[in-house]
């Protein structure tokens, strides 16, 4: 098959490393696939060239960028769509199709289902669509009368809805979301199926950093996160728990990188025992020097956060909050690789956080037994199932 993969950008996210992951694996298995980035600015070619080495990116240009984003800034401040930015995608998006000419389009997030929906139309090209979260995001931002970032939204949802051949949801969450509230919007029965995204077992920490160029003790205990620098993943509220420890054997290691978490940095400067390591482009390295992982989020629009794949891949118990899909994903069956903390109106509970990594720290037993089940909860996310997952949902589509 020839497989066109849509995206807004190629930079360290969930999805967008899902989606490189995916298309090097089905490069791998004979498909001809390529990968179109909505923005040329968002292309971080390190992460392109170390997960998916065999697929070809095109990114589509916007002259004088800068400009037009602010004058589009204006505009969507008075409810006006980004017309010049996606006149530019449009027209680089048709030239790629018209000259690929592929069978079949899979894009990625809502503002990129919109533009591929469109330009595959006339052409009767089928295409499908894994969820990441955003649709959730913007649609319960519309029903509380928020302010959307998207102008249009509910009759570009509903374009998108009628158009999209079918929908990959991976968590029962986004499952019971399609069947409750977007059918109710869609003019159409839709088509929706669960797949959970792989994960590479092939990949290998480059172990580019160690505990002694970080200054923690080889025989110390360290938590650590990786996640985005935004508030409601729980940074604050890890640090405040681990403060709260007073263990003077542990250590703290967060990666992530944003104004907010620069602010953290400067607040808990005085801390010895807690190193902001930034952004990163393989957290693998970062990974394999916990001890445990944790992941305190109370994001809305949470699902299957690719961070505890690689906490489980790595073999590091994780402590994570009950959101999304968290609970199946660190507890498969009777095998339980980890602690959930609950959610308290809305935020993480920060009782409950602080006993789990009391426990995590104290209880050798009990880590030693959530260590040795990470295997068998990583195995849910086996790249190869997840390939021939989607070859099948592609077959469905392409003649």
């Amino acid at each position: 098959m020839r497989i066109l993969i849509t995206t807004e950008a190629i930079h360290p996210g969930g999805a967008e490393t899902f989606l490189l992951r995916l298309a090097e694996a089905l490069s791998r298995r004979g498909h001809q696939v390529l990968i179109f980035n909505f923005h040329k600015r968002i292309y971080n070619e390190d992460l392109h060239q170390r997960t998916a080495p065999s697929v070809a990116v095109v990114s589509a240009d916007i002259p004088a960028s800068p400009i037009v984003r602010i004058v589009e800034g204006l505009f969507r401040r008075i409810g006006i769509d980004s017309v010049i930015t996606n006149h530019f995608i449009a027209k680089k998006l048709r030239f790629v199709v018209d000259q690929f000419e592929p069978d079949i389009i899979h894009s990625h997030l809502f503002k990129t289902d919109v533009l591929s929906c469109l330009i595959a139309k006339p052409k009767n090209i089928p295409v499908v669509t894994t969820q990441h979260g955003d649709y959730a995001m913007y649609y319960q931002q519309c029903q509380q009368n928020k302010n959307v970032p998207l102008p249009g939204f509910m009759k570009k949802l509903r374009f998108v809805l009628n158009e999209m051949k079918e929908f990959v949801c991976i968590s029962g969450e986004q499952e019971q979301f399609f069947e409750n509230e977007m059918q109710a919007c869609a003019g159409k029965k839709l088509r929706y199926r669960k797949i959970y995204n792989g994960y590479e077992k092939s990949a290998t920490p480059a172990k580019a950093v160690s505990r002694l160029s970080l200054n923690i003790p080889e025989n110390a205990f360290v938590f650590g996160m990786v996640a985005r620098g935004i508030p409601e993943k729980g940074w604050e509220q890890l640090i405040q728990a681990f403060i709260r420890l007073n263990d003077p054997q542990t250590h703290l290691l967060l990666v992530g990188g944003s104004d907010y978490i620069e602010q953290l940095k400067t607040k808990y400067a005085g801390n010895r025992r807690m190193v902001f390591a930034g952004t990163v482009t393989n957290p693998l390295d970062w990974i394999s020097i916990f001890d445990a992982g944790v992941l305190p989020s109370y994001f809305g629009s949470e699902s299957l956060p690719t961070v505890v794949m690689e906490y489980l891949y790595c073999h590091k118990p994780v402590i994570a909050t009950k959101i999304g899909e968290l609970p199946a994903m660190i507890e498969n069956g009777s095998s339980k690789s980890g602690i959930l903390v609950p959610l308290t109106q809305g935020t993480v509970d920060e009782e409950a956080l602080f006993a789990a990594l009391k426990l995590m720290n104290e209880n050798q037993e009990a880590f030693r037994n959530m260590k040795a089940n990470t295997e068998e909860c990583f195995q849910q996310f086996d790249m190869e199932s997840c390939t021939i997952a989607y070859e099948n949902l592609f077959k469905a589509y392409v003649p």
